[in-house]
């Protein structure tokens, strides 16, 4: 029961907040506030329109896929890790299953973002 205790207590704490949303030709760009522990930060993300429809099978909001891609990363990564700007699919390339863990967070949906 303690070392549960104790992996519990190092948990980080996320919050995904998307606060702008663009539509342009290609797909959407998002302003995010994002919070790992006591950080935070403003990133930019460009989700494209056939990321969305992988990720989500154009079942869910833009918004939805955008905070699941972003909470992933910093699971994965850290907050510190992410660049200010970047799309989407990069994850692809920074987190080996990517892919795989983008659709459980979708689905987790906004109680866990």
């Amino acid at each position: 029961m303690a070392s549960y205790e104790a992996e519990s207590a190092r948990t980080p704490h996320i919050r995904v907040e998307v606060l702008r949303e663009d539509e342009g030709p290609d797909g959407w760009t998002y302003e995010i506030d994002a919070a790992q522990d006591a950080d935070s930060r403003l990133l930019e993300l460009r989700l494209g329109f056939r990321d969305h429809d992988h990720w989500s099978g154009g079942a869910s909001r833009p918004s939805v896929v955008a905070k699941a891609v972003v909470r992933v990363l910093i699971e994965r990564l850290g907050l510190d890790e992410l660049p200010g700007s970047f799309d989407a699919a990069r994850g692809r390339r920074l987190v080996p299953d990517f892919d795989e863990l983008v659709g459980p967070a979708i689905e987790d949906g906004p109680t866990n973002c």
